[in-house]
């Protein structure tokens, strides 16, 4: 059995292992960002779009990158959710990491400082249920469905663009 290989021969696998480190690169990204974004006092339809406007900066690269080594529409589809999926993930799990380490002063009875406190691991059972593992929950479930629709688009208009053009598309930067 052969390996999937991209067009210029290299394994398939090492794209998909790239667009997970770039998920759990921009989940951390996007955690600061959200925090600069809530302190922005524009209009809340501009605000809206820059929260989450930036997510389509890590998917529309990838995307086209998937479209153009695979010239599948559904493999770029499936990039595009898995890195959205790995960046809520990452998010999350730095959102823990930042709690526990760095001392925020939203939660600083959360610090690893302070676990002799009787309530401390009971005040991170409740976190690490509601806040960590449900913000993945209830974050996923977009990231699935528009990393299909942003994946889609962005693909098909490609895939498109490249037919019609009858050449390669898009020349590859790297």
């Amino acid at each position: 059995m052969t390996k999937a290989k991209n067009s210029q021969g290299k394994p398939a696998k090492r794209r998909w292992i790239i667009y997970a480190g770039i998920g759990f690169l921009f989940g951390v990204f996007d955690f600061f960002y959200q925090e600069l974004m809530q302190g922005l006092t524009t209009a809340t339809f501009i605000r809206d779009i820059l929260i989450f406007g930036i997510w389509l900066v890590p998917a529309v690269p990838i995307i086209l990158s998937e479209a153009w080594s695979s010239n599948s529409r559904w493999k770029a589809v499936l990039a595009c959710m898995f890195t959205w999926i790995a960046a809520v993930v990452s998010y999350y799990l730095y959102m823990g990491v930042a709690l526990a380490f760095f001392s925020l002063a939203t939660r600083p009875e959360l610090h690893v400082s302070n676990s002799a406190a009787p309530e401390f691991w009971l005040n991170w059972q409740s976190v690490f249920i509601y806040d960590v593992l449900g913000g993945m929950l209830e974050w996923a479930p977009l990231a699935v469905v528009g990393g299909f629709i942003v994946g889609w688009v962005v693909s098909t208009v490609y895939l498109a663009w490249k037919k019609r053009r009858g050449e390669k598309g898009l020349k590859r930067l790297v």
